[in-house]
């Protein structure tokens, strides 16, 4: 099983993949090149689930971001045709800062806030909603 993390920004989307329980920071894309970059992904590898992290407030209630991410989620599983889930992504940045600052390169922090949420969904699958 392979499954896609996506950390969607204002102007950058992070993407992260997860193999056979591994979980690897791939790259920051803009949003412009999203859909081409997506369906390059699913031409590479097997993917069965994608994962896009939702803004909510720390209350747990929609944010003005995380309906915008709700109909992302939406139209990426209408045009791929794969299981699409949402997970909470809160505080998923600070991890991927916190361990980026313990390293020299800290140029994708969009990436590796990809693999957070895909660590967070593998943790507790049952928390995901599903879309």
């Amino acid at each position: 099983m392979v499954t896609l993390g996506i950390d969607w920004g204002e102007k950058r989307i992070g993407l992260a993949l997860e193999l056979n329980g591994v979980i690897m920071p791939l790259k920051t894309i803009s949003n412009e090149t999203f859909w081409d970059e997506l369906m390059k992904l699913l031409e590479a590898y097997p993917i069965d689930e994608i994962i896009v992290g939702l803004p909510l407030h720390f209350n747990g209630t929609d944010s003005p971001r995380s309906v915008k991410i709700r109909t992302i989620a939406r139209t990426i599983k209408e045009r791929t045709g794969k299981c699409v889930k949402l997970v909470d992504e809160k505080l998923t940045s600070k991890e991927a800062e916190r361990r980026l600052s313990q390293t020299i390169n800290r140029s994708d922090v969009d990436s590796l806030s990809a693999a957070v949420i895909l660590e967070t969904y593998l943790s507790d699958k049952n928390k995901a909603l599903i879309v």
